[in-house]
């Protein structure tokens, strides 16, 4: 058996800030808002690799 990885994207924030993150997280969670310290960490990330996903 052959094992893979599936890789997906959701696209990215509009704005690399806190809300804009947080909305984006939202959108993403079907409507569902995470605890700050959740967002915090994915807005940190954003900030770490400049605002880009892959491409």
């Amino acid at each position: 058996m052959k094992k893979a990885i599936l890789m997906m994207t959701f696209g990215s924030p509009e704005e690399i800030t806190f809300e804009g993150v947080a909305y984006f997280f939202t959108n993403i969670s079907s409507g569902m808002r995470h605890k700050d310290h959740e967002i915090h960490t994915l807005y940190d990330n954003y900030v770490i690799i400049g605002g880009k996903t892959m491409k």
